[in-house]
This record gives C-alpha cells, structure tokens and sequence, in this order.
C-alpha cells in the first residue's frame, strides 16, 4: 500500500513539474519515479522513466546524474533479458564512476555488470568485479552495500560455489534484522536461500 502511494505522489509531482516547465524540477520527479517503479519491479516502466531523465540530466549538464540514471537503464536491460546492452551501458557508467573515484556509485555499476558478465557466461570477470564491488561499497561505509551482496550471492551461486552464496544472503538477512541495512527485495532474499537448500 506504501508503495502504491509512492507511485501516486510520484507521478503526481511529475504531471506538476511537466506543467511547470521547470528542468531541474521535472528530472528530479522523473528521477523519484524511476524509484517507485523500481519498488513494484515495474521494470520496463523503470526503464521508459530512467532513459527520459537520463536524457534531461544530459541536457542540463549534470554528468553524474545522467550517469545514475544510465545505471538505471542498464539494470532494466538485465531485467528485460538484454544483457549485452547492459554489459556496455554499465561498462559506461563504471568507467565514468571510476574517473571520478566516486566509490559507493562505482560500487553499484560494478554489481550491475557483474551480473551481466555472469549472464553471457564470462564468469572470471563476474566473481573479479563482484568481488571488487562489495570491497568498495565497504570501504565506502555505504548502508546499501547489501545491494552488492545480492549480486554476490547471485554470482556465486550461479558457479554453484553454495557457501559463499548462502553467506551473502544471511549477512543481508542479518543486517536487515539489526537495522544495519537493508533487504530491497526479501522474498528474492528468502528464494535464493531455498534455492541453495
């Protein structure tokens, strides 16, 4: 229900901010929007929202923003089963990440395209970046590092490498418990946890 009032207020700002026309306001609304889909797993909605403000934020100038919301994009291409898509758009955006040492948004892409290495079958680029990713959102002391830890469990799980992949999963598990972070998904928490069972 939360989340349905979520989308609400969300596109209710949008449908304001395009009347207003006012840039910044309209590609943070777009922005907020992409979250609310991202919350009901809306995907190609995510991805339709997350390119439009991508585009804006690439008008008005602000690189990192397009940047993130590029990242957005690229998830949506995983999730809509294009993984060679994703693979270059978060090719693009850890490289940007990168040359502005911005840890925790480097962190994420890396995740990202771990996974879509892990789809096309090239494995050693998957654990080395998945590896990478989770080290960095660390050192960053970001609160979302268990974002990275999903995309560990899913990367060695899929190398049938079982334990690494459970652990991964109880530390998001344990972390939501105690308040130390946070569990985006939880049945996808708990399925993967049955599937290593």
């Amino acid at each position: 229900h939360d989340k349905d009032n979520q989308l609400k207020y969300a596109e209710q700002a949008m449908v304001l901010a395009r009347e207003l026309e006012y840039p910044t306001l309209l590609t943070r609304c777009l922005r907020r929007l992409a979250y609310a889909y991202i919350s009901l797993r809306e995907w190609e909605k995510v991805e339709q929202v997350a390119t439009e403000t991508h585009h804006r934020f690439e008008e008005v100038g602000n690189l990192f923003l397009a940047n993130d919301s590029l990242r957005l994009v690229g998830g949506c291409q995983m999730r809509n089963g294009r993984p060679r898509e994703s693979l270059a758009t978060h090719t693009q955006c850890y490289a940007f990440f990168q040359q502005l040492q911005h840890m925790w948004e480097q962190a994420e892409a890396g995740g990202f395209l771990a996974l879509a290495h892990m789809e096309l079958g090239q494995y050693g680029q998957a654990i080395r970046l998945v590896q990478e990713s989770v080290e960095l959102a660390r050192q960053a002391n970001h609160p979302m590092v268990t974002i990275l830890l999903s995309a560990y469990g899913i990367v060695y799980r899929s190398i049938l490498a079982l334990d690494a992949a459970q652990e991964a999963w109880l530390t998001i598990r344990r972390a939501a418990a105690k308040g130390d972070g946070f569990d985006p998904f939880p049945d996808q928490t708990s399925g993967e946890l049955c599937a290593i069972h």
